[in-house]
């Protein structure tokens, strides 16, 4: 049994409309049968993943930037990460007084 990617529509990270249409495939295991006589056949992944069809509508963002925005990978200043590690309650002077 083959499970095909399926094209699904998704809320744009920026603007909140759902404009962004991504490709969906998702994780699948299952067994492989060989025609040895052994009978040996190991399992048979597919890892999930989303690719990203079109771009906002919307707001106009590219599909570069709604991938970016995805998988997490933004760009963040030093000193947004500084407040994100504060609200987390991290120390942010090591062997500080």
């Amino acid at each position: 049994m083959i499970i095909m990617p399926t094209e699904k529509l998704t809320n744009c990270q920026f603007c909140g409309k759902e404009t962004i249409k991504i490709l969906h495939q998702p994780f699948v295991a299952r067994k492989n049968m060989s025609k040895s006589r052994f009978g040996t056949g190991g399992p048979v992944y597919t890892k999930e993943r989303f690719e990203v069809l079109s771009g906002c509508s919307a707001c106009g963002k590219s599909k570069k930037e709604v991938q970016k925005a995805l998988e997490g990978k933004e760009e963040r200043t030093h000193k947004e990460k500084m407040e994100r590690l504060k609200k987390r309650g991290l120390p942010l002077v090591i062997g500080g007084e």
